[in-house]
C-alpha cells in the first residue's frame, strides 16, 4: 500500500499532495489496515490527531463505518475520487466506438497544435 498525504502549505496558501511511503501490508482487514497507516504516520512524526480527512479507493475493507479502516479514525471518510476516475476511463476504453473517438480526437488536436495550423483556424474563425 502507499500512503500519501494532503495538507494545506500556510506559507504559499495553496493545498499540497506529497507521497510519504509504501508500505507492506500483511493483515488486509479494515482494522489490520487502519494499524499499518496510523503506525506508520506515528513513526514519521505525524500527529495522527491533526487528521481531518481520509481518502481510500473503495475495498470494503477500507471505508465499512464499523470494522474498516476509518472507524478507526475521527477523520471523515472520502471515496477516492482520483480511483474512481481510472475505473471509469479503464471501462470506457473497452467500448469500440468511445476508443474510435479518442483516436479521432487525438488526431484532430495533433492537427490544429501545429503553429501553422492554429493561425489557419484563428483567420477562419475571425
Amino acid at each position: 500500500m502507499y500512503l500519501c498525504v494532503r495538507y494545506v502549505d500556510i506559507d504559499e496558501k495553496v493545498l499540497r499532495e506529497d507521497f510519504l511511503q509504501f508500505v507492506p501490508v500483511y493483515d488486509v482487514t479494515g482494522k489490520g489496515l487502519a494499524t499499518s497507516i496510523f503506525d506508520n504516520l506515528t513513526e514519521l512524526g505525524l500527529d495522527t490527531e491533526n487528521l481531518r480527512g481520509q481518502r481510500y479507493y473503495g475495498a470494503s475493507s477500507m471505508p465499512g463505518k464499523c470494522t474498516g479502516a476509518q472507524s478507526i479514525s475521527k477523520a471523515v471518510y472520502v471515496h477516492c475520487s482520483a480511483h474512481s476516475l481510472n475505473l471509469a476511463i479503464t471501462k470506457i476504453r473497452e467500448i469500440q466506438a468511445i476508443r474510435n473517438s479518442i483516436v479521432i480526437l487525438s488526431r484532430a488536436h495533433n492537427f490544429f497544435n501545429t503553429p501553422k495550423s492554429k493561425g489557419v483556424l484563428s483567420k477562419c474563425i475571425e
